[in-house]
């Protein structure tokens, strides 16, 4: 151990005055060539000092470096990129399922081709329904509150109360109808109860009363009139 100690030493400094005295002293002989050292003790040429190394190598190691750190954050990035559409993809598929699965379909919908608006209007008064009565003919659109049964409102483009309904009930012979059951908000504008609405009767109750005042005024006018004379 001592003699590769020295010969260390004499491998790095071959002038090295005290080194040179303890090789004689463990071997007994003259100092040898620095290389005949290195090869009586078996001991290999050291590797290159880093110093030594020029700018290219060193250039070449930051380059081989910069790739591999390039390398990892690649594949961390696609790793959180193949994690982020796996979300998406799932979100996307549980909507769909709860859209197509979960969604519940109207209780009552069809043609008016098929079924009248007045044979619709009859059926929810019969069974006391409350919701919204949606019209989508070709040629007017609107909508009819129901409440337990009785319509309290009606909106056919600009119309409202009874005159959008009886032009919903007039015109609305081709397209479709939906009911929803679930209540909403809504100003009341009709009052007549939905079977006088339906018979037409709340027109000519009215029409005919003022016709009868007017008849009987004009004839006690009349009655007046010749009386005066008298």
């Amino acid at each position: 151990e001592s003699l590769q100690y020295v010969s260390k030493i004499l491998q790095i400094d071959p002038e090295h005055e005290w080194a040179k005295k303890a090789f004689v002293r463990l071997t007994g002989d003259g100092v040898p060539p620095q290389a005949a050292v290195v090869n009586d003790i078996g001991i290999e040429t050291l590797a290159e000092p880093e110093d030594t190394l020029t700018f290219t190598d060193r250039l070449n190691q930051a380059g081989a470096s910069l790739r591999s750190n390039l390398g990892t954050v690649m594949e961390h990035i696609v790793t959180i990129l193949l994690v982020l559409a796996s979300v998406i993809i799932l979100i996307t598929v549980g909507l769909f399922l709860k859209r197509w699965i979960f969604t519940s379909d109207p209780p009552l919908s069809g043609k008016l081709s098929h079924f009248s608006l007045q044979d619709i209007l009859s059926f929810l008064n019969t069974t006391a329904r409350t919701g919204l009565v949606k019209v989508r003919a070709k040629t007017i659109r609107g909508d009819i509150h129901f409440e337990n049964g009785e319509t309290r409102h009606c909106k056919a483009g600009k119309q409202e109360g009874i005159k959008a309904l009886d032009s919903l009930l007039a015109e609305a012979r081709d397209g479709h109808f939906i009911f929803i059951d679930t209540p909403s908000s809504f100003k009341k504008t009709i009052d007549t109860p939905l079977s006088l609405l339906l018979m037409g009767g709340y027109n000519k109750k009215p029409s005919n009363l003022k016709s009868r005042r007017a008849s009987k005024n004009s004839k006690s006018r009349m009655k007046e009139l010749l009386d005066s004379r008298k």
